[in-house]
């Protein structure tokens, strides 16, 4: 009775009293206690599938045959493999080194592996352009995911108080309140409240 469930990568748990608590995702794995190892290697395995894609795309929609395909394969595979294995080992690494897991982890990482797709082209200004353009995507990436998590699931009130929080410690003067306050002291005007 299980087994159509699990054959279609669904659990259902019977027990109410127990909920089965949800799967942990890529995003909320903490770099800091990751084991650099295990995710290096799931990085190369990531990688060198996405190169095999890759190349597979590329003789499809070339029309060649297979020695094409080998050709592409050779190439592709340990380039895709490298760049991932370099994002995901740095990411990491850095994490644990500054003991902190936050976007500036991903711009690192983005950093070297633009570094490594720029050395292709035996450049430097391109070296620099990629590192510094992948340095900058990655962190801005890696922070608005992090935001988009943290307020996506708050209701609509609780999403505006938390804006308007930071709106207010950022700009902590408000010259326009200051003066209606003290218009209101004086008697001159109500408080405005919202109905």
């Amino acid at each position: 009775m299980m087994i159509l469930p699990v054959l279609s990568g669904k659990t259902f748990n019977h027990n109410r009293r127990f909920p089965t608590p949800p799967r942990e995702t890529y995003f909320d794995k903490n770099l800091i206690e990751a084991d650099l190892g295990t995710e290096v290697g799931k990085a190369a395995v990531g990688g060198a599938a996405a190169g095999l894609l890759h190349a597979l795309g590329l003789t499809f929609w070339f029309g060649e045959g297979s020695q094409y395909l080998k050709q592409q394969a050779a190439y592709r595979i340990p380039f895709f493999a490298g760049i991932t294995t370099a994002f995901i080992g740095t990411r990491v690494a850095s994490a644990k080194l500054r003991e902190k897991d936050d976007a500036w982890c991903s711009s690192i990482a983005g950093f070297v592996a633009g570094a490594l797709i720029g050395l292709r082209t035996g450049k430097p200004v391109r070296v620099a352009y990629s590192s510094i353009g992948l340095g900058f995507l990655a962190g801005f990436a890696d922070n608005n995911i992090r935001i988009a998590r943290r307020v996506l699931p708050m209701k609509h009130e609780e999403r505006m108080q938390a804006t308007y929080a930071a709106l207010a410690s950022s700009h902590p003067r408000d010259p326009f309140a200051e003066r209606w306050k003290e218009i209101c002291d004086r008697g001159e005007g109500e408080p405005y409240v919202e109905k």
